[in-house]
């Protein structure tokens, strides 16, 4: 695997594959939750998820995105780019029909969908790979698709991706009142806000490797580095997209008072990786609500859409997010419900 190159002509459409088992535990939850800043109620919180349909802490939506890229660097190198200098992450978009709890045991199913040539870089292909993690009772924990960029045989070596950053959205700035219970309807798109910051270091970089299985020589050897698309060593991608969990440390939305639902709010993302991060950048999130509407199969609950960019101390936007998730309708609402998901509550005086 080391010594073969790859080329975009070499991944045939229609190949699939079907890992071993990986039980989620609590170790896994808890790493991740720190790595990401998440320790929202659904995975934190046993006594609140027993009341639930899943009856047991279940696994962030982004910790599956991750492990998705991790089962690949293991079992599908190629397709992530792991060890093949001529690939690179383009995208990853899911959803999670089930969710993960602690316990459960899930296979990682794989199949090359489509393949194209790269309409904006001549010389590449774009390979879609579609994924799916399948539980111990056969039913779809996640899914998704990773779409890949991949140098062609006859492009010539000194052509490379230029990869551009993005430029920080604009947004009206939202103040919330953190005493109020907010339903769908208290939402208004295009509010949002700009977090605090943090460091990216080799620590986080291991960590992270070992956490989700992706032993990509592109993270920490500088000489194979040196030979890739990037010309140097870069961050593991997904690692800075889950630093959107900024948002969770520092932002208003996941800080204020939401009424408790018994099912789960993360619906699926959309994330694309717009230009690498190296160890020692400072990023920030800037976020904002992008669309909101009532659901049409379930119109007790509303979809928002949370568009969240991770930028580093250069204003860049290296990766961007579109988070779908569920918030009550209260509207809809018989009565107000008792139970509060909130992560804190701070009183003066």
């Amino acid at each position: 695997m080391l010594n073969k190159i790859l080329y975009y002509e070499d991944y045939p459409v229609g190949e699939q594959g079907e890992t071993c088992g990986r039980t989620f535990t609590e170790g896994d939850l808890v790493q991740f939750a720190a790595t990401a800043m998440d320790f929202c109620p659904p995975h934190m919180d046993r006594q609140m998820m027993t009341s639930t349909p899943y009856g047991e802490r279940i696994s962030h939506g982004y910790y599956l995105n991750s492990l998705a890229t991790g089962m690949f660097s293991w079992h599908a190198p190629y397709i992530v780019g792991r060890d093949t200098p001529t690939a690179c992450l383009h995208s990853l978009t899911s959803h999670f029909p089930a969710g993960m709890r602690i316990g459960d045991t899930v296979k990682f199913h794989w199949t090359i969908q489509e393949k194209n040539e790269d309409p904006e870089l001549p010389g590449f292909g774009i390979v879609r790979t579609f994924f799916q993690f399948i539980n111990q009772d056969g039913a779809s924990a996640a899914e998704g698709t990773v779409v890949t960029r991949v140098m062609m045989k006859n492009t010539e070596e000194n052509v490379k991706p230029t990869f551009t950053p993005g430029i920080p959205w604009e947004f009206e700035e939202w103040n919330p009142d953190f005493n109020r219970i907010y339903y769908y309807e208290d939402f208004e798109v295009g509010k949002g806000e700009k977090t605090g910051s943090r460091v990216i270091t080799e620590t986080d970089v291991v960590n992270y490797m070992g956490l989700v299985g992706d032993y990509d020589r592109l993270y920490l050897d500088a000489k194979y580095a040196k030979g890739t698309l990037f010309g140097e060593k870069i961050v593991p991608p997904m690692l800075v997209a889950d630093l959107v969990g900024l948002s969770l440390r520092d932002g208003s939305y996941f800080n204020i008072k939401k009424p408790f639902a018994p099912y789960a709010g993360h619906l699926g993302d959309e994330i694309s990786f717009l230009a690498p991060a190296r160890i020692g950048d400072v990023v920030y999130n800037v976020f904002k609500i992008e669309s909101a509407r009532v659901s049409k199969t379930k119109p007790d609950r509303g979809v928002l859409v949370l568009g969240t960019q991770v930028v580093n101390q250069r204003d860049e936007v290296l990766v961007e997010t579109h988070l779908a998730t569920t918030v009550p309708v209260k509207a809809a609402t018989a009565e107000q419900f008792e139970t509060m998901w909130v992560l804190h509550s701070i009183k003066q005086g």
